[in-house]
């Protein structure tokens, strides 16, 4: 009777070590896959956009989600974002609704939008600002790394400027500013300009042909 028993557990022991090796495998394995396709099609079909996505992870053990390199759409990005992480409460396993111990967004950018005419296109603001907005996003840097500090004029710069300092915070957004120019009379006329709309930073790159000499030239 006992020698039954106890072979009842260890097949019982065997299958839970099985189960488990096998939500572990498909948690590395499977699900990010699961979630590329699923938040491709959510895109093409509330947004009717195309959404890339670079590498996606998935830690079983932690439930936490790792997405890097989100833009949207992926043709020529509107929004894009460094890095997505959403680490879920192992409560939710239970509750049926999902709770959240994080979600951290990193280097989130907001690129210009042009027209066909080469201008700029202040009127797609709102609707960058409504989206990022409603997904969580609290703040935006703008003017910067996605080229339009060197495609852009000082005055197109100062503009964009100008439209996100109202839109900004009518949606809840803090707004960071790109200032640094080859130019450095310009760059700091575009700092001014920053500081006079109240934005919550500014960053610059060093000139990259006339390279300050010191720091203190730098400044």
């Amino acid at each position: 009777m006992f020698k039954r028993a106890l072979n009842v557990w260890t097949w019982a022991g065997l299958l839970v070590a099985l189960l488990f090796a096998g939500y572990v495998v498909a948690g590395y394995t499977l699900v990010p896959g699961l979630i590329r396709s699923q938040a491709i099609r959510w895109a093409d079909e509330k947004l009717q956009k195309r959404l890339a996505l670079g590498e996606i992870r998935f830690d079983p053990f932690r439930l936490a989600v790792d997405i890097n390199d989100i833009a949207l759409p992926a043709e020529a990005p509107m929004v894009s974002v460094g890095a997505l992480r959403v680490d879920v409460s192992f409560l939710s396993l239970f509750t049926g609704t999902p709770r959240f111990n994080q979600i951290a967004v990193t280097r989130p950018k907001v690129a210009a939008v042009l027209k066909p005419d080469g201008s700029l296109n202040l009127a797609v603001v709102e609707q960058q600002a409504t989206f990022l907005r409603g997904h969580g996003i609290t703040s935006v840097f703008i003017g910067g790394t996605t080229g339009e500090s060197s495609s852009l004029t000082a005055g197109e710069r100062a503009a964009l400027n100008d439209r996100w300092a109202v839109v900004g915070p009518a949606t809840g957004i803090d707004v960071i500013v790109h200032v640094g120019a080859n130019c450095l009379t310009e760059a700091a006329q575009l700092a001014a300009h920053a500081e006079k709309n109240k934005a919550k930073a500014v960053s610059m790159i060093a000139p990259s042909y006339f390279k300050p000499r010191t720091m203190a030239d730098l400044v």
